[in-house]
């Protein structure tokens, strides 16, 4: 009888854990959708301007931070992240939860965006790596 209500209990886990991963998935999706990756809608307008970074080496380390203007705007719970940016904007990678070494790949910018370069990668070793300031052609 306790074998059962055991074995009853951990699969009620294992699906209530499967359920919340399911609906975190579905949350995150709505960014790759084009709906505003931020929640909120900051930082993102019509016509701005984006940096996608791509994890070269893993398939996904959370804690491997995006920080625009002293903001963290992404992180890698997956592949990929892209962030809104502005013309002078701060752009920082921040590793340092992880001690090893960790290569991101400028994989994409948006037209007018001249800095970050599209190729540009990025070593991580348990440090931050400040990629300087934004630069875009035009009015920002």
């Amino acid at each position: 009888m306790a074998e059962k209500l055991l074995s009853r209990m951990l699969f009620a886990a294992a699906a209530l854990f499967l359920s919340l991963q399911l609906a975190s998935g579905y949350r995150d999706q709505a960014a790759v959708d084009g709906r505003s990756p931020f929640g909120n809608g900051a930082g993102w307008a019509e016509g701005g301007q984006a940096v996608t970074f791509y994890l070269r080496d893993y398939s996904l380390l959370p804690y491997v931070r995006v920080v625009v203007n002293n903001e963290v705007r992404g992180n890698f719970k997956n592949r990929y992240v892209t962030v809104a940016v502005h013309d002078g904007d701060s752009l920082v990678i921040d590793g340092t939860f992880y001690n090893r070494p960790v290569s991101i790949e400028v994989l994409d910018v948006s037209g007018a965006v001249r800095f970050p370069r599209k190729g540009d990668v990025i070593n991580l070793n348990g440090n931050l790596v400040s990629l300087g300031r934004v630069e875009t052609e035009g009015p920002p």
